[in-house]
């Protein structure tokens, strides 16, 4: 993964940025080592590869000098995927990345695996980035791209996971009922 992280940085680095809601392609083969007894991509290395995926998207939209420079970080509040199609060991692939909206705290990311147009599998990813003072908002990222812009509307399978994080308490709080075991104080 060392290498892969290496390639989407560096390949970043040097291909032309791009506009907020634009995609990128990144193509992979699966290796040996992401696969599963069924030599099939394992489940949670999609999740690895869609790290790889957002990376590269970061570094393609001119943000990694301001992440830096404001020491935010990335952080994935939730993710959804839907596997439609095996990726079997060797397979090449095109993993496609693209911010599909964002609100008042989140943006929402689209990640497809394809093969030959044909899709694969997709993910959708709600995230955010952290500074110091806490949550960084979406209107001040974009801000560092330029002139304002407006989240285009949410497809409405990201509307739900925006709905279901709203929903979501900000702290969980547990019982012992709901964890044996667990010290309350």
């Amino acid at each position: 993964m060392f290498l892969r992280f290496a390639k989407a940085i560096g390949g970043s680095l040097t291909a032309p940025q791009i506009d907020l809601t634009d995609s990128i392609t990144q193509e992979f083969r699966a290796l040996p080592s992401d696969c599963d007894a069924n030599l099939h991509i394992n489940n949670a290395r999609y999740l690895r590869l869609m790290d790889l995926g957002r990376v590269a998207l970061v570094a393609r939209l001119g943000l990694l000098t301001p992440l830096v420079k404001n020491r935010w970080g990335a952080v994935v509040g939730a993710v959804e995927i839907e596997f439609l199609r095996e990726i079997a060991m060797f397979d090449r692939f095109d993993l496609v990345t693209r911010i599909v909206g964002w609100d008042r705290k989140w943006f929402y990311i689209e990640q497809r695996f394809e093969r030959e147009g044909r899709l694969l599998a997709v993910g959708r990813v709600q995230g955010l980035f952290r500074g110091k003072k806490g949550s960084v908002s979406p209107a001040e990222l974009v801000a560092e791209l330029g002139p304002w812009v407006t989240s285009p509307g949410l497809p409405p399978a990201f509307s739900r996971l925006a709905e279901r994080s709203s929903r979501r308490p900000s702290r969980l709080s547990f019982s012992e009922d709901d964890l044996p075991g667990l010290q309350v104080a």
